[in-house]
């Protein structure tokens, strides 16, 4: 293996071990967020009208932090795309072509992911300050909008999850078969 292609799939794996830490670390926080939140009870002033406390605040806390692991996460995965090319010359072609094909797919759910994080978090800005205008019919309105795109946005950011996972293991994959490979020889 040349070295040049060594330091690519270094950087590569680098990039989605950081994409993934990320996306794991986005839902076992919202998790913990909710859970405590709801274990607390808040009650928050200005919000009166527009139903669980306990939610509206962990979510508002976790709000930055989701929108910011979903972008991170899509600028990560087009970089790592970009040094798939590179980084996959000289492995058997099977992982060449799972690990670009998977690449692609997976930059594609990461921009995906990332423009319904920023339609989420107008809808949820729109929430937050209609329900502090005392506007409980418009607070309302966005609030179900949000709601609506929540279980899409969980299923997404799943699947980005478990495919940043699999093209991690490809990556490895193809590289210890060609180590042992050019060992062998």
């Amino acid at each position: 293996m040349k070295s040049g292609t060594g330091v690519f799939r270094s950087v590569l794996a680098s990039l989605l071990s950081l994409t993934l830490g990320g996306l794991v670390a986005v839902g076992a926080t919202a998790g913990v967020a909710f859970a405590t939140m709801r274990r607390l009870d808040p009650s928050l002033p200005g919000f009166q009208a527009v139903g669980d406390h306990w939610s509206i605040a962990a979510g508002h806390v976790f709000q930055p932090i989701f929108v910011g692991a979903t972008l991170a996460a899509a600028v990560l995965t087009i970089v790592a795309g970009l040094l798939a090319f590179p980084a996959v010359r000289g492995m058997r072609p099977v992982f060449r072509k799972n690990i670009v094909g998977w690449l692609f797919l997976l930059a594609v759910v990461s921009v995906a992911s990332a423009s319904i994080a920023g339609r989420m978090s107008g809808d949820w800005r729109a929430f937050v300050d209609a329900a502090k205008s005392g506007d409980a019919a418009t607070a309302q309105t966005h609030r179900t909008t949000f709601e609506r795109m929540h279980p899409i946005a969980s299923s997404v950011l799943k699947g980005q999850t478990l495919g940043t996972a699999a093209v991690l293991v490809l990556v490895i994959a193809g590289c210890r078969r060609k180590a042992q490979v050019g060992a062998g020889s």
